[in-house]
């Protein structure tokens, strides 16, 4: 999974200046990497189309062609992964998706305005712009979706429009990240509040996300949701990966047939580097062992020695890690975590 934790703030701010003033601000004391919007305040001129400036984040929008872009994404620019409008993102203003790519990962975040056209002539985005699409493994799905369902608000009566959605997230097991019954909309004229912006996952990094919560007060009639994707450098990731598995029903000749050619095609197990190491790793174990005795505070030899160790290891950690859950995925079940299941 991605190296880096990322803190993600999702809202629909209802075009509202206020409210987007209020979310960066926010995003900015929370140290938010993206802040991924719906129904954004937009600035339009013949050559010009964007939302608020802030010196702390750089703005992406979707393809929106000739309508007002109704999806926004905020990025940090101390955020140390590339993010990029993604080539599949769809000429319509309502879905953007954006990739997120390290040296050997890349997520992929689908940021959803769940409404009919601005032209009032077709359907709504789900139909329009998912409905036929697959999901790319990595990949996290958030959102206004204006739909109400007993899955995420076990109080909400079915929208006539949610069971060909419903089939779609199962088909694809996307996993919901909602807490059921939180609620994340609200205006006076209603009776209760109610769950309409959702964040939802593919089983492969529905497990590193964590801390989901909502903060209600951004100043739109939406609330904001905040959650994190935890790095896959944090020690408890061999306890998620023990968990989502089903070792018992492995057919372990398929993992090894799968896993052998990912590590002979790997470029740091392969590379001078590495070779080098395993050739003399137990001079290089003395002379670091030798330079760790003789250091002090002046000394970069041992830092610039060990620093370069550390990035060759590093780099084959990742691949040899990733090349594993490529193999596991590929010969072992998937359990069905409990803490997700369906509440009918």
């Amino acid at each position: 999974m991605i190296e880096y934790p990322t803190k993600i703030l999702q809202v629909n701010l209802n075009r509202s200046q206020q409210a987007t003033e209020s979310a960066l601000q926010l995003a900015l004391e929370l140290k938010v990497d993206l802040l991924l919007v719906q129904e954004p305040w937009i600035f339009q001129e013949s050559t010009t189309t964007r939302s608020i400036n802030h010196p702390a984040f750089f703005q992406i929008l979707p393809n929106f062609g000739e309508w007002r872009p109704r999806t926004l994404a905020y990025i940090s620019k101390g955020y140390k992964p590339l993010v990029s409008l993604a080539p599949s993102s769809p000429q319509d203003p309502d879905l953007l998706i954006i990739d997120i790519k390290t040296k050997s990962t890349k997520i992929q975040v689908l940021n959803i305005y769940n409404q009919e056209d601005q032209a009032k002539e077709g359907p709504r985005t789900f139909e329009r712009c998912l409905s036929s699409r697959e999901l790319e493994p990595n990949s996290i799905l958030l959102g206004d979706f204006n739909t109400h369902h007993p899955w995420w608000d076990p109080l909400a009566r079915k929208s006539p429009n949610s069971d060909r959605l419903i089939e779609w997230l199962e088909e694809r097991e996307l996993e919901l990240i909602n807490k059921p019954g939180e609620t994340t909309f609200f205006r006076p004229n209603l009776i209760r509040e109610s769950v309409l912006d959702l964040t939802l996952a593919t089983k492969s990094i529905a497990s590193y996300i964590e801390d989901w919560q909502v903060l209600r007060e951004i100043g739109s009639d939406h609330f904001g949701i905040l959650f994190i994707i935890r790095s896959s450098k944090d020690p408890q990731e061999e306890i998620h990966f023990r968990e989502q598995f089903d070792t018992k029903q492995a057919n372990w000749e398929l993992f090894s047939t799968t896993l052998r050619p990912l590590l002979e095609k790997s470029t740091s197990l392969n590379s001078i580097e590495f070779t080098s190491l395993l050739s003399n790793k137990e001079k290089a174990k003395e002379t670091l062992l030798s330079q760790l005795n003789s250091i002090d505070e002046g000394s970069q030899d041992f830092l610039s020695s060990s620093s370069q160790i550390k990035i060759v290891l590093d780099n084959i950690a990742s691949e040899f890690t990733e090349a594993i859950l490529l193999a596991t995925r590929a010969s072992i079940p998937v359990r069905k975590p409990c803490s997700k299941s369906k509440p009918w």
